[in-house]
């Protein structure tokens, strides 16, 4: 029996039971595969950074001190080496696409199968092209969201954020230094931009958005 190769594998996840999975099964395809864990920004860079590097890391954008897409791009300039697989249970339409332009081998979902995943593991390590998993991917159910959170603007994202913290249109004015009849404004945009007829929808269709 060929006897398969050892490989250092960092696992990047604030949630210890979803590291333990990962371990668990990574071990099924290569028993002898040793690991790095990391749970948030700092310890994941420094994991990246390290000499040698891992010869696989898997990631997700939702950690402690991370900024999404953006720190998802500080991992591959600091390591442009090591395959990343980024496997979120995020739901935002637009967040696979701009990982792969960034660098990522794989996006998937953590509705994934251990089949599916393993399969995206073997694809990174012989550096197959970027795919994303059908899990990972939504369905957008208007044109308009087909590019989620990406396809808004700074102000829209921000309203957005204040929407899901509960805030009334008074004090989503306080909180900006605007005047109410501004936020509403902002709001009817935001709106349209989902293409939604309120905030109850709003906050339904963007819930588990990248903010």
């Amino acid at each position: 029996m060929t006897s398969r190769p050892t490989i250092h594998v960092l696992l990047a996840d604030d949630h210890a039971m979803v590291r333990d999975g990962l371990r668990s099964l990574i071990e099924v395809d290569w028993p002898d595969a040793r690991f790095t864990e990391a749970r948030d920004q700092s310890s994941t860079l420094s994991a990246l950074t390290q000499i040698p590097p891992p010869d696989l890391a898997i990631v997700d954008v939702r950690m402690p001190g991370m900024r999404g897409v953006a720190s998802f791009a500080e991992f591959r300039r600091a390591n442009v080496a090591t395959p990343m697989v980024v496997v979120t249970g995020l739901d935002d339409p637009g967040l696979a696409p701009s990982l792969l332009a960034q660098g990522a081998s794989a996006v998937m979902s953590k509705e994934a199968s251990g089949v599916e995943l393993l399969a995206a593991l073997h694809r990174a390590l012989a550096d197959d092209a970027p795919r994303v998993s059908d899990a990972a991917q939504s369905a957008p159910t208007k044109k308009q969201n087909s590019q989620g959170s990406h396809a808004l603007s700074d102000r829209q994202r921000d309203m957005l954020r204040l929407l899901h913290e509960g805030l009334p249109n008074k004090l989503i004015a306080r909180r900006l230094g605007i005047a109410e009849t501004t936020v509403k404004g902002h709001l009817h945009t935001l709106y349209d931009a989902l293409s939604v007829n309120g905030r109850v929808e709003a906050m339904a269709l963007t819930r588990d958005w990248m903010l």
